[in-house]
């Protein structure tokens, strides 16, 4: 069994890999080659800790990765997301290695927030707008620069502290203005990214413009919500997961069969929907987080660590 640390897992990551690999999985998932199991996510004490898991037999992948938030990891001088992946030979069922899954996290999120900028915003889009300023909003926007040229970016945070922070990590790379309400953000940005942990809406559809594209990134537990069922229901909606967007995601504050799910995102990178079909449109992305593109990045970051002698192989 081959032990990859946070450390070695930073040294294997690349940008254009995981944008990769997380398209293929979406697209893997629409075809029906590969399936998410049911999720398991359930509050402790102050934290909450999840299991989510997948296989792709015709991939050869089979896995899974368990975490969740500890708020009062900060003060510990630790991140407050942490979790761990598992990743199965799906021939035996033998464990074949265990890794550090925040990097892999924080990599997977950003890159599915950006494939949906990439395929449902429009062409001409140029400013940029993150709403929320915690530990992987700095991965949000690099991923999302890597796919779209955007030339501004406003940044909404409910502390200021935090949102000034962003803003000097990202100024080499773009234009940054902080905003101390929304409206500002809502009034000028061609994309909007929501990176909360809300449990009552903080967009409305009064307020966003049309041709907007929303990409939903907060909401995987039960009772979270980041988006107004107004716009919602007005919007072109594409989740990772259909089934995940109705019990954890965006979509649960709907009846589960009056939702206002047009198809997954995967459906459009295959071809089989069209995702915007005018500039007028406000498309959404809702990221509930697919553990597939998690085991898929882990089997690809075990394959090249094998490769490059990285890790520490351990007997069980």
């Amino acid at each position: 069994m081959l032990v990859l640390s946070e450390t070695e897992i930073h040294t294997l990551i690349d940008t254009d890999d995981t944008l990769r690999i997380v398209e293929d999985v979406f697209k893997s998932m629409d075809r029906g080659d590969a399936e998410n199991y049911p999720v398991v996510r359930e509050s402790y004490g102050n934290a909450v800790f999840g299991v989510k898991s997948g296989g792709d037999p015709v991939a050869g992948i089979l896995g899974l990765k368990a975490g969740g938030v500890w708020p009062g990891n900060e003060a510990k001088g630790m991140t407050n997301h942490q979790s761990s992946a598992l990743l199965f030979d799906p021939e035996t069922g033998r464990l074949v290695s265990v890794m550090s899954g925040n990097a892999i996290t924080a990599s997977r999120t950003a890159a599915a927030c950006a494939v949906s900028i990439k395929h449902l915003a429009r062409e001409n889009a140029t400013t940029l707008g993150i709403m929320g300023a915690g530990a992987q909003a700095y991965h949000h926007v690099m991923a999302a620069l890597r796919v779209r040229r955007f030339s501004r970016l406003f940044i909404w945070n409910r502390g200021p502290e935090r949102a000034d922070i962003l803003a000097k990590r990202l100024g080499e790379h773009i234009a940054v203005t902080v905003v101390d309400t929304s409206a500002p953000l809502l009034e000028a940005s061609d994309v909007i990214i929501t990176l909360t942990p809300a449990t009552t809406p903080i967009l409305a559809l009064e307020g966003v413009r049309a041709g907007t594209h929303i990409a939903a990134m907060g909401s995987d537990t039960i009772g979270k919500q980041e988006i107004g069922a107004e716009l919602m229901s007005a919007s072109r909606v594409f989740p990772d997961s259909i089934v995940q967007s109705k019990t954890i995601g965006e979509c649960q504050c709907f009846p589960p069969d009056a939702t206002p799910i047009i198809d997954t995102i995967g459906a459009v990178l295959n071809g089989r929907v069209k995702g915007r079909t005018s500039d007028k449109d406000i498309t959404i992305f809702d990221g509930t987080g697919v553990a597939l593109q998690d085991v898929a990045m882990g089997r690809h970051l075990f394959d090249l660590a094998l490769r490059k002698g990285v890790g520490t192989e351990v007997s069980l």
